[in-house]
């Protein structure tokens, strides 16, 4: 599927099945149909030309997924690499490595994403994710964090020109995804935030697990997806793309989370 994944499902003791991520059809999956896909990584995009165009991880999901070599796969793991070489007078992607490493466990779905420099330009990366949780119900993202803050809104450009600003108390009660745009930067600490269904006692538990400390979180209500991106930091850079990091030569980024099912009376 191009490095990205096209369903998430949990069954309970019942074997009721219940699907986390919003499941692809076969025939998008046979396209590589990348705004169909239930979980797309943000590393192929974190380019300078396209940081820009996502610098606030809301913009339209491109329209197809490149192909990834597998260099491992089993029933409960796999691993995947994707090689870009810039063209000679190719000043906005540079030749860079990327990775994922994704492992089932008892715990839930790790991903693990590394993006490498190995062209001799500097670049700027991000990674992060781009989930479309099923969204039914009186489904609500919750989370408790001990900061939160919404872009400026002097910097804001379409089309995060109407993101909704939201509290902490306002998170931690329960957010309830509307027809409107949201953009939040968490400072997560390694906590969770959860995409909750109360009536099938059942949430989606993401939780980072190794990465930056700041986590910008967009909901974008056009293609009812949650863009995540781990940062470094919370201002914007000289470059002014939030949390940007920039790898010289040989260097990596690299992050990993966690997804799970959590029953919500545990």
């Amino acid at each position: 599927c191009g490095g990205a994944i096209s369903g998430f499902r949990w069954m309970d003791s019942h074997r009721r099945y219940f699907d986390l991520l919003r499941a692809a059809r076969e025939s998008e999956i046979a396209i590589r149909l990348a705004g169909a896909m239930s979980c797309l990584p943000v590393t192929p995009f974190a380019t300078p030309g396209n940081l820009t165009a996502h610098r606030q991880a809301a913009g339209p999901i491109p329209a197809n997924l490149v192909e990834w070599t597998v260099q491992d796969a089993s029933n409960v793991r796999a691993t995947l690499t994707l090689h870009r070489e810039a063209g000679a007078s190719d000043s906005l992607f540079p030749s860079c490595q990327l990775l994922q490493r994704f492992e089932l466990g008892i715990d839930g779905l790790r991903i693990q994403f590394t993006i490498t420099n190995v062209g001799v330009r500097p670049m700027l990366a991000r990674a992060g994710l781009c989930l479309r949780p099923d969204i039914r119900g009186a489904g609500v993202l919750r989370s408790t964090v001990p900061h939160i803050e919404r872009a400026d809104p002097a910097e804001d450009k379409p089309p995060t020109k109407a993101a909704t600003l939201i509290s902490p108390a306002g998170l931690a009660a329960g957010y309830r995804l509307a027809r409107q745009k949201l953009h939040v930067m968490l400072e997560h600490a390694r906590r969770e935030f959860r995409f909750e269904w109360p009536e099938d006692n059942l949430a989606l538990a993401v939780t980072p697990l190794q990465g930056f400390d700041y986590m910008g979180l967009d909901y974008n209500v056009d293609e009812q997806a949650i863009w995540l991106t781990l940062l470094s930091h919370r201002a914007a850079g000289r470059d002014g793309i939030t949390g940007s990091h920039q790898l010289m030569q040989g260097d990596s980024l690299s992050a990993s989370l966690l997804l799970s099912a959590v029953p919500l009376d545990v």
